[in-house]
Formats: structure tokens, sequence, C-alpha cells
């Protein structure tokens, strides 16, 4: 039982000490803002705005072609939403949530989280590595896929 007390009083002290260490719970100076260059984009990111919208094309992965239209938003979220295609009607449908980043002033699409999932299928993620402004180009990121192609949709 004396082993049991000095080692939750051990634990108690620790947590104490941790409480009181300098420059813990006290405001520091600076801006909480994404650091610009690679990583997250910040919502509203001039990078984010520029792709904004909605582009529409297929991908390819073990099932073949498939439809693809990615749904930007300006916040740096974006939708994934896989369908099939006329040459391709095996294909199921659904639709992911996706957190866009850059790498190199290019985007990146990291998968999030379901929302209208497909049975057999796994989210994927996507690096582009040709953009301009009606056109991206890119990896498809998951075992057996190879590519994207989508065109910006014209409001």
């Amino acid at each position: 039982m004396g082993g049991s007390k000095r080692i939750r009083w051990s634990v108690l002290a620790v947590l104490c000490a941790a409480a009181t260490l300098p420059g813990c719970g006290s405001t520091v100076p600076g801006s909480a803002i994404a650091a610009e260059g690679d990583g997250p984009a910040a919502a509203g990111s001039p990078e984010t705005t520029a792709i904004a919208g909605r582009w529409v094309g297929t991908y390819t992965c073990v099932q073949g072609d498939t439809g693809l239209t990615l749904t930007i938003e300006p916040a740096g979220q974006a939708q994934f939403r896989f369908y099939p295609v006329r040459t391709n009607m095996s294909v199921e449908s659904g639709t992911f949530e996706m957190r866009v980043s850059f790498e190199a002033g290019l985007p990146r699409f990291e998968q999030v989280a379901w929302l209208e999932p497909a049975e057999g299928y796994s989210m994927v993620d996507l690096a582009a590595t040709e953009l301009d402004d009606h056109t991206m180009r890119g990896t498809v990121i998951a075992p057996g896929c190879s590519v994207f192609s989508v065109s910006r949709e014209r409001s």
C-alpha cells in the first residue's frame, strides 16, 4: 500500500510541476495564421480562392475510368464525388470530404470523411502535377490508381 501512495504522490507532483512551468498558460505574442509556403491552406487564402469552384472529369483506379466532380470551397475544403461514366457504367457512386493544401504551389487533396460511402470503395488522395485556370491533372494516391484530369466548370 505504501508504494501505491508514493506513486500517486509522484504523479501528482509531476502534474503540479507541469502546471506551474514558466510560460504555461501565458499569452504568447504573434498571430494564429498559417505560415506562407507549403502546408494546409488558410481559409480564404489566395491559393484556395483561385481554384475554388466545380471541376469535372475522370480518374483511373482498379475499377477503370470513373467520373469525378471535385467541388472546392475557398475555405480549403473539397468534396470528391465519383460516379459511372459512359465507358464504365459498372462503377458505384459515392462522395467524401477532403482537405486542400499546397505543395510547391500545386494543390493536394487529402481524404477526411465519407459523406456518401460506396460499398467496396476506399477514399483516395490527389496530388496535382499540372494546373492552369481551366485544367487540373495529377496523381491519384492509392494502391491500384494512377491519374486524374478535371476541367473547371463555367458558372
